[in-house]
């Protein structure tokens, strides 16, 4: 006969209570600019339990949105790179961010960690 003690019973019911939903963050990022043109290389994952569907990543240059791109799908444990050459920002920009859902469309564990920001040297 096996019997579990208080401690193993809130344990298990703490781990129940975790939100069953996709976790998405841009896990890394890097970047270059040759005067206006921005090129990239962002790796995306999904570290939840669901997967997260209609994903989208947000390219901002000093706060403005510059472009998106569709990522779609992302299984739960899932990463995804995308690289990208010559998309035209300002000359002068220099803060640049990549927002996954930036339109907050994916419900998630945690959408504090859905952005990755780099600065670039100025031209």
């Amino acid at each position: 006969e096996q019997s579990l003690d208080s401690y193993l019973i809130g344990e298990l019911n703490r781990l129940y209570s975790i939100k069953s939903a996709p976790e998405l963050l841009v896990t890394s990022a890097s970047a270059r600019k040759a005067g206006r043109y921005l090129s990239f290389e962002v790796e995306t994952s999904n570290q939840g339990l669901k997967t997260a569907n209609n994903v989208v990543l947000g390219v901002y240059a000093d706060n403005e949105l510059v472009k998106t791109f569709d990522i779609e799908t992302l299984e739960p444990g899932t990463r995804k790179i995308l690289t990208v050459e010559n998309v035209r920002i300002s000359r002068e920009a220099t803060n640049i961010t990549f927002f996954v859902d930036p339109e907050n469309i994916v419900d998630e564990i945690d959408k504090t960690n859905n952005k990755y920001q780099l600065v670039l040297a100025a031209d």
